[in-house]
């Protein structure tokens, strides 16, 4: 099977590494690559899916439906970038690309003066509700995984759980360090 970095089949890229770099886990690797290349996969599929039903980006469906799972549909505009890891500056480009199309308004924030709350409109709440539902059948990734034998999708599940967990706790410790460092004095 043919994969997109460079067409060349995973376990012929990970022969030519463990040849040129010896030592490591062979079998991780392999499976680190084939995790992130159905990752790739599944961010192009997705992204072609929501052009072509929407006429958005996935990350402008990714806003819209953090808003719908939220509290009283509505989000702080900080909040909404840290959930999504933006930045601040692609945060605020997607809110006024959605508000141009009436499927976000921005309102006052009534516990915090001179903020504002950003909240989905009936018509972006349609649009997270129909992507929501369309993404099963987004390409043929999502559709091979839909497909899969619920056991086989609950074993991958707990696999993905155990990787996903060990990010988290990955990304404790940095922020953790990150804290420390920032509290030292710099004389």
């Amino acid at each position: 099977m043919k994969v997109p970095a460079g067409n060349e089949p995973v376990d012929e890229m990970v022969r030519v590494w463990a040849e040129r770099v010896p030592g490591g886990n062979i079998d991780a690797k392999r499976l680190t690559l084939k995790l992130l290349l159905a990752g790739v996969a599944i961010n192009r599929e997705n992204e072609s899916w929501c052009r072509q039903h929407f006429d958005l980006g996935r990350g402008e469906i990714a806003v819209l439906m953090a808003l719908r799972r939220a509290p009283h549909e509505s989000m702080r505009p900080t909040d909404l970038f840290v959930s999504l890891s933006l930045s601040s500056a692609g945060m605020t480009k997607q809110l006024d690309a959605l508000e141009k199309r009436g499927l976000i308004q921005r309102e006052n924030h009534p516990g915090h003066r001179g903020g504002f709350l950003v909240r989905i409109t009936p018509a972006g709440r349609a649009i997270a509700d129909d992507a929501h539902r369309g993404v099963d059948s987004a390409g043929p990734v999502a559709q091979a995984l839909s497909a899969l034998p619920r056991g086989q999708q609950r074993e991958m599940e707990a696999t993905l759980d155990v990787l996903l967990e060990a990010s988290y706790r990955g990304a404790q410790a940095r922020k953790s360090r990150a804290v420390k460092t920032s509290k030292r004095s710099l004389f």
